[in-house]
């Protein structure tokens, strides 16, 4: 808003000025004045802005969902996200050993000086080193390989680097390598792990990989590739992996795949597949899936798949099947899966299954099903659940009402998402009541009122989206007082009032949605705290 103002006052005085009849030289001094006045003004909004949004003990990332020239309107529409953080507990060779999947970034190493001082310090204890996040230049990841001579687990995901940085590694005793995301990658990059006894790579959204890449990974003891998202790879990509004892392969949304390529891993021991958004894909591709010791099945967003393709599975061990998004399914599609010990089925957007297709899962140890925008199902449906140990369900747009969800109780449910089911009232969440739930997604039912939430009172939660409910007034963030919710969504809920923002107070938030929440005039810290 001062920087609005300044550049109005100067607009007006540089107008006055060119109107004094002065000669050229003073005319020129007292511009000169008028600039070094506003950039005093420049500075002290800028310093006074930061000191609002910014203390010693917080740091909150404010995000304008509108355009930085409307920040005018006292900040209504945001979202806040609260940085975590240095955990110094974590900061050890040990426990980062022990959690290869987070980034030394969310530890606080969020820069290269701050890296290569722990790596200096700790660099020959740590067996793995997981660098995304971080924007790491090859020279500097050199530095960091030298310091590191042990580690066994390598993770990045820098849109930088290039194929030389690759070339360091050859001496270390590496079994696992990701550089998903490096969009400077060619096929040189795996040239240089030639010779390596790597176990597990991948290259996820390298752009510029092709088929000849995946030569160099002859001889190796993989079991693992993945490949998603690389999407100048062919059939001929695969015909390279021939005669590995691989269990797992991830070429997911690599859209030139056809049925040929699945042909190329017949024999091996796979356990998992993923072939997601491999649209050219048919019901034969499945076929050379047989006699394969499969675990998980993601085959999602194959639109030319029919119900023969579940045929090809029969008699399969299955955990985890995934065909969200073939449209072509009916019920008899989940008739080819009656017996197996599935645990976890994904079936969002089959839009032609009926409640009957459910009666297939019964007797299954299932503990989540998804069918959201399965619009065809009705309460019926959740009749076949019932008496499941259902952890995770997800029914968001389906033509549901309360209910429905009476069939859920009594079950160990920690997530629901019932998103966009319009027909729910405040009596629908009476059923949830006594659930360890951790995660409630309502948004869109907009009959809900303030009542809803206080069913929710005594559950362990950390996440909650109310997002659209229009009918909800501050008295519903009240229910929610002194609940550790790390996540909340209450954005376009147009009642909502500064009050609101009380109730949130001491929460471990990390993330918080008020967009649109017009009548919210005060976002600063003491309506929030994050801890």
């Amino acid at each position: 808003m001062h920087l609005i103002i300044s550049g109005s006052i100067f607009k007006n005085l540089s107008i006055y000025v060119n109107s004094l009849t002065l000669d050229s030289n003073l005319r020129r001094k007292i511009t000169v004045v008028v600039l070094a006045a506003l950039a005093v003004l420049v500075s002290c909004a800028i310093h006074r802005f930061l000191k609002c949004y910014r203390s010693e003990e917080r740091l909150v990332n404010l995000l304008p969902i509108k355009k930085v020239e409307e920040l005018g309107r006292e900040l209504n529409d945001i979202v806040v996200k609260k940085l975590d953080s240095p955990n110094e507990e974590r900061l050890n060779p040990d426990w980062i050993n022990d959690h290869p999947t987070t980034s030394l970034c969310d530890l606080g190493l969020d820069n290269f000086e701050k890296l290569i001082d722990f790596v200096r310090k700790y660099g020959p204890q740590l067996r793995s080193l997981n660098l995304k996040l971080l924007d790491i230049k090859d020279e500097e990841f050199q530095q960091l390989v030298y310091y590191t001579s042990n580690i066994h687990c390598l993770s990045i995901s820098c849109l930088n680097m290039t194929d030389s940085a690759l070339k360091h590694l050859q001496d270390l005793p590496l079994t696992s390598v990701e550089f998903s995301n490096c969009k400077e990658l060619t096929d040189n990059a795996l040239r240089h792990l030639k010779g390596l006894s790597l176990t597990s790579v991948n290259f996820s959204r390298c752009d510029k990989i092709t088929d000849d890449a995946l030569r160099y990974l002859k001889g190796m003891p993989l079991t693992s590739v993945h490949f998603s998202w690389c999407k100048q790879l062919t059939d001929n990509a695969l015909s390279h992996l021939q005669g590995m004892l691989l269990t797992s392969v991830d070429f997911s949304l690599c859209t030139e795949l056809t049925d040929k390529a699945l042909s190329y891993l017949q024999g091996m021991p796979l356990t998992s597949v993923n072939f997601s958004s491999c649209q050219k894909l048919t019901d034969k591709a499945l076929s050379y899936l047989q006699g394969m010791p499969l675990i998980t099945v993601n085959i999602s967003c194959c639109d030319k798949l029919t119900n023969d393709a579940l045929r090809y599975l029969q008699g399969k061990l299955l955990t985890s099947v995934d065909f969200s998004c073939c449209y072509d399914l009916t019920d008899e599609a989940l008739s080819h899966l009656q017996g197996m010990p599935l645990t976890s089925v994904n079936f969002s957007r089959c839009q032609n299954l009926t409640n009957d297709a459910l009666k297939h899962l019964e007797g299954m140890p299932l503990t989540a099903v998804n069918f959201s925008s399965c619009k065809k199902l009705t309460d019926d449906a959740l009749r076949h659940l019932k008496g499941m140990r259902l952890k995770d369900i997800n029914l968001s747009m389906c033509r549901l009402t309360n209910d429905a969800l009476s069939y859920l109780q009594g079950m160990p449910l920690t997530s629901v998402n019932f998103s966009c089911c319009y027909n729910l009232t405040d009596e629908a969440l009476r059923y949830l009541e006594g659930m360890p739930l951790t995660s409630v997604n309502f948004s869109y039912c907009d009959k809900l009122t303030d009542e809803a939430l206080s069913h929710l009172q005594g559950m362990p939660l950390t996440s909650v989206n109310f997002s659209s409910c229009n009918k909800l007034t501050d008295r519903a963030l009240g229910y929610l007082k002194g609940m550790s919710l790390r996540s909340v969504c209450f954005s376009s809920c147009k009642e909502l009032t500064d009050e609101a923002l009380n109730h949130l107070e001491g929460m471990p938030l990390t993330n918080v949605d008020f967009q649109y929440c017009l009548k919210i005039t005060n976002f600063s810290s003491k309506f929030l705290k994050l801890q």
